[in-house]
């Protein structure tokens, strides 16, 4: 059966795992309007990618002076307030307008839903108004997209708690 397959030098495959390493690591883009939708990376790699994300966190430059932007007969701009009590809003210097970063990690995508994944949100007037419509009730996209988010951090975490007990059983009951 070995006949059938062409071996790999061990300096081949490491050759290889650095450049896929590569290849997602530099596509990762803190700016969320210049990012990579998820869904067009390697399926393989997608877990690899939201972890980096999720590492890094939502695009929040909290000492940007935020540009003013005509709305009606008033000039408005991104408040850094509204990053309180909302973990998901994360700002793009390059576009001027917000995104979730729960969506984009995890989001379905939508017609019409696209606004605070893909397109950016700049409606600063209603901005409030937007954010809570957004969120929605049970069971919205973006809500499946937060247990989601949630998941895969507690999931991260378990393995941490689990391997710190493992330990523990060893010092207790083995004795090492």
């Amino acid at each position: 059966m070995n006949r059938y397959f062409v071996s790999e030098t061990g300096e081949s495959s490491e050759k290889r795992a650095r450049t896929d390493n590569n290849l997602a690591y530099d596509d990762i883009e803190s700016d969320p309007a210049r990012r990579k939708p998820i869904n067009e990376y390697d399926p393989r790699r997608r877990d690899d990618i939201r972890r980096k994300y999720v590492q890094m966190g939502p695009c929040r430059p909290l000492s940007y002076v935020f540009p003013p932007t005509q709305c009606g007969e008033n000039m408005r701009s991104f408040q850094i307030s509204w990053f309180h009590n909302r973990e998901w809003v994360e700002y793009s210097i390059s576009k001027d307008t917000a995104f979730c970063f729960w969506c984009y990690l995890f989001g379905e995508r939508r017609v019409g839903e696209q606004v605070f994944i893909k397109n950016g949100f700049k409606n600063w007037k209603k901005a409030r108004e937007k954010f809570g419509e957004h969120a929605g009730k049970e069971g919205s996209i973006h809500n499946n997209a937060r247990i989601l988010y949630f998941g895969f951090i507690d999931q991260r975490q378990s393995v941490t708690k689990k391997l710190s007990l493992e330990e523990c059983y060893k010092k207790i009951v083995i004795g090492k």
